[in-house]
């Protein structure tokens, strides 16, 4: 074996022998420094824009599963309506519109478990998305959408049915947290994360509990009303910690997407 020093000599007396063009040699860096302050000034104008990352990310990712919470959406609307047009009475609006926000909260979380189900994708994120920007971004959308729900249902049945408006967020929003934080906890766990229909079950038996405990007379008296905004105060809580928890465990690789 040579050493190095051997090597570089053999390379020095091989380059006399090679006759170099010195201008030809200048122009030729000079081209190759062009080359690279064009490549090196496209990648960051494609990575260096937040908003333009966002709106890429709108545009490739899967849209089904936005039509999908929203056709679900306007189908809860559309019962509350037809409750409106037949006359039902105020407890049954109230049960209705309580377990109609159960079942939005856990329709919208099965439909996000399949953004987690496949197993085949990226850890932390890759050279073009950021997989905690996609699960944040479909998570918002999806939340977004059923805000928007629950927010017309509330204004609809408070008005319809002259009702207060602040009773009726608390009952349909603690049972959309309960379901939520339910159907979270079940997509996060390692058996269940792959199995979509796990979660869909536990929506199922989150929905039921609301309508058994919808059933009781005693939750709608006004002394009630202070235990159900601590519910609703431990439900957000909850839910914020789970959320927060789903993040951490994306990051470290520990759940993987599909996008």
């Amino acid at each position: 074996m040579k050493e190095n020093s051997d090597l570089n000599k053999l390379f020095c007396e091989a380059d006399r022998f090679v006759k170099i063009d010195k201008e030809r040699r200048e122009r030729t860096l000079e081209r190759l420094y062009s080359v690279y302050e064009e490549m090196n000034g496209e990648r960051t104008s494609v990575t260096a824009g937040y908003a333009e990352i966002v709106f890429s990310q709108l545009r490739y990712m899967d849209k089904g599963i936005w039509i999908a919470d929203a056709a679900v959406n306007i189908l809860f609307i559309l019962i509350l309506l037809l409750l409106r047009y037949y006359g039902a009475e105020e407890q049954d609006i109230m049960v209705a519109a309580m377990l109609l926000a159960s079942a939005s909260g856990g329709v919208s979380i099965w439909i996000l478990s399949g953004f987690f189900s496949n197993g085949v994708g990226e850890l932390a994120g890759t050279c073009y998305f950021n997989t905690k920007q996609l699960a944040g971004l479909e998570m918002t959308l999806l939340g977004g959408i059923n805000l928007i729900m629950i927010a017309f249902a509330v204004l609809y049945v408070g008005i319809q049915w002259k009702l207060n408006l602040f009773r009726i967020g608390v009952y349909m929003g603690v049972p959309f947290l309960f379901t939520v934080s339910v159907c979270l906890g079940c997509m996060m766990a390692e058996n269940c994360r792959r199995r979509s229909a796990l979660t869909a079950g536990a929506a199922a038996f989150s929905a039921a509990l609301v309508l058994a405990a919808a059933a009781v007379p005693q939750i709608y008296l006004p002394s009630a009303a202070a235990v159900w905004c601590m519910v609703l105060a431990a439900g957000a809580a909850v839910l914020s910690v789970q959320i927060r928890r789903l993040f951490n465990e994306i990051g470290r690789g520990e759940i993987l997407c599909t996008e």
